[in-house]
């Protein structure tokens, strides 16, 4: 009888905590969510300013870039430009990530040269000025038993208004204007019937090859099917933008949404460690601390 009366009573946390639980995951996860539209209205209002220009532009398009930094030379099969809109093919500017239907070379201009702001994008001839290393987006092939990657993989960005794929790359080790020069390749003005793909041969036919003969038919048969391929193309005008790789700014691959996520992450973390920990002293599953000698003569009992 003493025990029981001694028994102290056991404390029940309120409900309350579970309204401060969902309180933290509410608040924490709004943070991420805010986080979110504002990095993709940033992003898109990044990509939006980008200069944009039509080609194929043999003279050339010259664009001003502000910072140093690495660029890329996006293909914008759905866009627009001065009330103009693009919707063309997918694949329009290359067939594989080694076999682009379009060629392109970029100029440093000297710092004297000066352009009217209305014939930024039109002005043309020799001008002269720094050649610029020009390469396509990520790392071409092909590779021994590998397929060439595909390049809109490497970099693209897609809304219901733009769908863009890098293809080109360049580095501009310094502020400038740079003239940005492209062309089909010949091939996509050759007509099918101009293209002659060596017919396949049988496994017994290739047994009779040299090492070398097979090796140079199975390069002329690759070849002339590429060329079959970009003559099928249509030399159409399209639509290119240049800018920075829009992933810096991080709502694409989430790398400046980190800080939102971890606060997201320790919000969840505290809730579910409130409400659990709430839970089980509801419930009796935690009883209060007591001394050993308490605990020894059975007072604090589950």
């Amino acid at each position: 009888m003493t025990d029981q009366a001694s028994e102290p009573n056991r404390s029940i946390p309120s409900r309350k905590w579970y309204a401060l639980a969902g309180a933290i995951l509410i608040v924490t996860f709004s943070v991420y969510v805010m986080a979110v539209v504002s990095q993709h209205r940033s992003s898109w209002a990044f990509i939006n300013a980008w200069p944009r220009f039509i080609v194929p532009d043999e003279q050339g398009a010259v664009v001003t870039i502000d910072k140093p930094g690495e660029y890329v030379i996006y293909y914008e099969n759905r866009g627009t430009l001065d009330g103009r809109s693009f919707d063309t093919p997918r694949r329009q500017i290359w067939t594989t990530a080694a076999s682009p239907a379009m060629t392109c070379a970029v100029t440093r201009l000297p710092e004297n040269t000066a352009h009217e702001s209305g014939e930024a994008l039109d002005s043309g001839g020799d001008s002269g000025g720094e050649v610029i290393d020009v390469h396509l987006r990520g790392d071409v092939g092909p590779v021994e038993g590998e397929s060439p990657p595909d390049t809109e993989l490497l970099i693209a960005y897609k809304s219901e208004q733009r769908v863009g794929y890098g293809v080109w790359g360049f580095v501009a080790d310094q502020p400038g204007e740079y003239r940005i020069q492209t062309a089909y390749v010949e091939a996509v003005y050759l007509t099918v019937e101009d293209i002659a793909v060596p017919e396949e041969l049988t496994r017994e036919a290739q047994a009779q090859m040299t090492f070398a003969q097979a090796q140079a038919y199975s390069q002329n048969r690759r070849d002339m099917e590429e060329r079959l391929e970009l003559a099928a193309m249509e030399p159409i005008e399209v639509l290119v933008a240049v800018g920075q790789d829009p992933t810096q700014g991080g709502y694409f691959n989430f790398i400046g949404l980190k800080g939102a996520a971890a606060v997201a992450a320790v919000g969840f973390t505290a809730a579910s460690i409130i409400a659990l920990v709430v839970l089980m002293l509801r419930t009796g599953q935690v009883t209060e601390r007591g001394t050993l000698e308490e605990a020894k003569r059975g007072l604090y009992k589950r």
